[in-house]
């Protein structure tokens, strides 16, 4: 499966630029998104990429470059939208966009990296991701 299937759906106005996170397991597969986002990024930066996101996560280092080139180098509007299931560093992508949406019915999973030190605060109350939410 490809999975940074970019799908131009034609509207009335523009043509909205998508690209499909689907695996992030590998590292090749960051780097056809990375490409994607890039392409789009130089064609216009002016007209939002829409970034869906239907991922179980992936490797810290791997997800890392995508977010670090989402935060510091693409320049168009980049809106994340999770789909279903959200997990793992998925969720810190999701969280990169500028705006962000979760579907109805979707999951959302984070947990502690396996690195933290053991004494590490792993309790978010339901509270915070509520403010976390409002704030976005």
């Amino acid at each position: 499966m490809n999975n940074a299937v970019a799908n131009p759906i034609n509207s009335d106005s523009e043509t909205m630029r998508i690209i499909w996170i689907m695996e992030m397991d590998e590292e090749h597969q960051i780097n056809k998104i990375a490409e994607k986002m890039i392409q789009f990024d130089v064609e216009n930066t002016l007209s939002p990429i829409y970034l869906f996101i239907n991922s179980n996560g992936g490797l810290i280092d791997h997800a890392a470059k995508l977010r670090d080139l989402m935060l510091n180098s693409i320049k168009s509007p980049l809106i994340t939208v999770g789909v279903i299931n959200v997990s793992s560093m998925a969720c810190a992508i999701l969280a990169c966009g500028q705006r962000r949406v979760c579907l109805a019915g979707t999951t959302l999973l984070f947990h502690r990296s396996r690195h933290s030190p053991p004494d590490a605060d792993t309790v978010v109350t339901k509270h915070e991701i509520e403010s976390a939410l409002l704030e976005a």
